[in-house]
C-alpha cells in the first residue's frame, strides 16, 4: 500500500497526526494525515489493520516521524502487540519532530510495570511528566500520581532511586537500571534485526562482570564479521565498565576489539562520505585506547 494522498495538492501523507480509536464493539479507528504542505486531513472509520497499514505506508514514505511512531505503537496496542508498541515508541523518542513525548514514556512505563521492572517504569513516568510539563500541561496531575504510586512501590520493596533531578544522570541507579532488563532486550542490528545469542553472550558475561570471559566471547565472534561488528555496542560497554571498575587490562583488551570492529565497519562502507563518518569512529576508538594504554602501570 502506498502512503495516503492530499484531496488539496495530491501529495503523499508524510505524518500521520493522531489516530483516535472507537473500542465499543469491532475497534474503528480515525486517523489524521498531514502532507509536506501542511494539509491536513482525516480518514475514519478504518479496520484496525487498515489503519496499521496505511500508518506503516505513511512512515515507509518519511521514516523519522515520531508522531507516525506514536500512532504506530497505539495501533499496534490495540492489535494486542505490546512487544511492538513498547518498541515503536522508543523508536519515536529517535526523532526530533514535535509529538506527544509524555504520551510514549506513559505507554513504556505501564509495559515495563507489567513485566515487574518498577525502576525502568519510574524513570519512564517521570519522564513522561517532564515532558507533558514542557507541552500541554494536560496530565501534571494524573502523571505525578503515577510516579508517586511508582515510588511507593519501589520504598516498600525496599530498592532505593535517585531524586528526580538525577533521573537520567545517576550512573548507580542508570546501571541498575539497565540491569532489570533481560540481556539484550530490544537490541537490534544495522538492518533491524534481532541480535544473535552469541552477540547477547557478550552482554551476559560483562552483566556478570566476567571481563576475560567476554574478552575470549568477543575474540571468537571475529569468525563471523557481522556479529562481531553488531557486538560493538557490548563491547564499547564493557570495556567501560571494566575500566572503571579497576580491571583495565581486560578493558583495554575489550577496547582493542572494539577498534577492530570498527574498522571492520568502515571497510564495508559504500559511499565517500559513509566511509569518512565510520573512520571518525575509528579515530574516536583508537583515541580512547591510547588513553587507557598510557595509564597502564
Amino acid at each position: 500500500m502506498d502512503a495516503p494522498s492530499c484531496s488539496t495538492c495530491n501529495e503523499p501523507a508524510t505524518a500521520v497526526q493522531t489516530a483516535t480509536a472507537r473500542i465499543d464493539g469491532t475497534p474503528a479507528i480515525d486517523l489524521t494525515f498531514r502532507c509536506e504542505q501542511s494539509h491536513t486531513w482525516m480518514v475514519d472509520g478504518l479496520a484496525l489493520a487498515d489503519a496499521t497499514e496505511r500508518a506503516r505506508a505513511v512512515n515507509r514514505q518519511r521514516p523519522w516521524r515520531g508522531e507516525t511512531h506514536a500512532v504506530l505503537g497505539l495501533l499496534l496496542e490495540l492489535a494486542g502487540r505490546a512487544d511492538d508498541a513498547y518498541e515503536e515508541y522508543g523508536t519515536a523518542f529517535r526523532c526530533d519532530d514535535v509529538f506527544d513525548r509524555g504520551f510514549c514514556h506513559e505507554r513504556r512505563a505501564v509495559y515495563e510495570a507489567q513485566h515487574g521492572w518498577l525502576r525502568n517504569g519510574l524513570r519512564s513516568i517521570r519522564n513522561a511528566l517532564a515532558a507533558d510539563r514542557r507541552a500541554s500541561g494536560a496530565r501534571v496531575e494524573e502523571y505525578t500520581q503515577a510516579v508517586e504510586t511508582f515510588e511507593r512501590e519501589l520504598t516498600n520493596r525496599g530498592i532505593p532511586f535517585p531524586p528526580a533531578t538525577r533521573n537520567d544522570r545517576d550512573k548507580r541507579w542508570l546501571r541498575a537500571c539497565e540491569l532489570e532488563l533481560p540481556p539484550g532486550f530490544g537490541a537490534r542490528n544495522e538492518l533491524g534485526q534481532p541480535l544473535a545469542d552469541e552477540v547477547i553472550e557478550i552482554e551476559r558475561r560483562i552483566r556478570a562482570e566476567r571481563w576475560d570471559d567476554a574478552v575470549s566471547a568477543m575474540q571468537a565472534l571475529r569468525a563471523d564479521q557481522n556479529k562481531f561488528i553488531d557486538a560493538i555496542g557490548f563491547a564499547s560497554h564493557g570495556a567501560e565498565l571494566a575500566r572503571n571498575a579497576g580491571h583495565l587490562w581486560p578493558a583495554i583488551q575489550l577496547q582493542r576489539l572494539v577498534v577492530d570492529a570498527y574498522i571492520m565497519y568502515a571497510s564495508g562502507a559504500t559511499s565517500g562520505g559513509e566511509g569518512m563518518a565510520r573512520m571518525a569512529d575509528v579515530d574516536r576508538e583508537r583515541a580512547r585506547l591510547r588513553e587507557w594504554e598510557a595509564a597502564m602501570p
